[in-house]
């Protein structure tokens, strides 16, 4: 069964500037990485299948979600309970304490309070000698850790990437990309990157490469 299949996806600015998307389809629970230059429509891509923008034209199914049919209060619901996104930047709230920031987004999920769940997630991903300290006072390598702690923390059934690893040196990319598969596995999730970064080519057999559009 698929978690992604889009059919006929297109994107319009104007009259005269407009995306168009190949269709495409991504078994449930498996990995696949989105690839192209810039100007491709990578990242708008992403927004499509994460509901933060709804198509032109063309049809998006997200595990059974049709979202090229719901109402934007719909997508709303849909996001908080079925997307994780880890963008290039943690975006953490840096007043916050590490444990803090993660019992923020099961709130913002309409979650409640999981105490178990967060503690494993913070078990997986190392991160008890930190749960308690601030987030300006961590590393930028613990603040991607948290990030991608945050983006499972209502349990996901897609996890996106949004350039993970465009400003990662060699070693840190492959650590962040093996974390990435590590936890879209213990909660079950498909895993969706979308990347100019040909570094992390290797580490995934399913691929949509996007060519830059014109008009």
């Amino acid at each position: 069964m698929s978690a992604i299949r889009i059919k006929s996806l297109q994107l319009s600015f104007n009259a005269q500037s407009r995306l168009n998307f190949p269709d495409w389809t991504v078994d449930k629970q498996s990995e696949a990485l989105i690839l192209g230059p810039s100007g491709s429509g990578k990242t708008t891509l992403l927004h499509l299948l994460s509901g933060l923008v709804s198509p032109s034209n063309g049809e998006i199914e997200v595990n059974g979600y049709k979202l090229h049919e719901m109402s934007g209060r719909q997508l709303d619901k849909f996001r908080k309970s079925q997307v994780g996104i880890v963008f290039q930047q943690p975006h953490l709230i840096k007043s916050l304490t590490v444990m803090e920031n993660l019992q923020l987004a099961r709130y913002l999920g309409d979650q409640q309070q999981d105490d178990k769940w967060i503690q494993e997630i913070i078990d997986h991903l190392n991160l008890a000698g930190i749960k308690d300290r601030n987030v300006s006072r961590i590393s930028q390598g613990q603040a991607q850790r948290v990030a991608i702690a945050r983006s499972i923390m209502n349990k996901p059934s897609v996890l996106f990437g949004d350039e993970p690893t465009a400003s990662l040196d060699d070693e840190n990319c492959e650590k962040v990309i093996r974390l990435l598969k590590q936890e879209a596995k213990l909660c079950g999730a498909t895993l969706i990157i979308a990347t100019h970064d040909q570094r992390v080519k290797r580490t995934f057999g399913h691929q949509l490469v996007l060519k830059p559009q014109q008009g």
